[in-house]
């Protein structure tokens, strides 16, 4: 949408358009987005979507180590319910 305006002449870097942009996005990231529109001086809308690159490409990282995680957890269960099922390595035989 940025760059389609940016390419129509349309001067994108003002207040009003950052709050748009931002605006658009979900709760945590426009919470996080708005901090650094406020904490940042004369922030520009490049500035703003080169934040919201960084923070798509935080949250692939997550997914991804979550996805590994998880998958971790889940042999660990296994490996827990297998020994479960293993008898005592010592038992007494009684032999008749």
């Amino acid at each position: 949408m940025v760059r389609q305006l940016e390419n129509l002449n349309v001067n994108i870097n003002n207040e009003s358009m950052i709050l748009d942009v931002i605006e658009k996005m979900p709760k945590e990231e426009r919470i996080e987005l708005r901090y650094f529109s406020m904490a940042t001086k004369d922030v520009t809308i490049e500035q703003v979507l080169q934040k919201m690159k960084e923070m798509a490409l935080k949250a692939e990282i997550a997914a991804d180590d979550e996805k590994e995680h998880c998958s971790r957890r889940t042999g660990e269960t296994k490996k827990q319910n297998f020994k479960q099922f293993v008898s005592n390595p010592n038992p007494i035989v009684k032999i008749i």
